[in-house]
């Protein structure tokens, strides 16, 4: 069983049309995680709202940090 666990860290652009660009990892704790979060933060693509300035559409930057963890099991009387 695999129990890598932390946070992996995606930094990408958001254009003015909500789409995803340039997405890229920053930090991976391994074992697949961080082409997980790669994976979720590109099908994300084109639902995102675009960042404005003067109230003109903009690209914007963002890094989402990701989390995983194993949950404790519990125990079932």
């Amino acid at each position: 069983t695999n129990n890598t666990q932390g946070m992996a860290v995606v930094k990408f652009t958001v254009d003015t049309e909500g789409k995803v660009a340039d997405a890229e990892l920053l930090k991976d704790p391994g074992d697949g995680c961080g082409a997980a979060a790669l994976a979720v933060v590109n099908a994300t693509s084109g639902n995102w709202n675009a960042g404005t300035l003067d109230g003109k559409p903009m690209n914007m930057s963002y890094q989402l940090p990701i989390s995983f963890v194993i949950p404790k099991k519990t125990e079932i009387e």
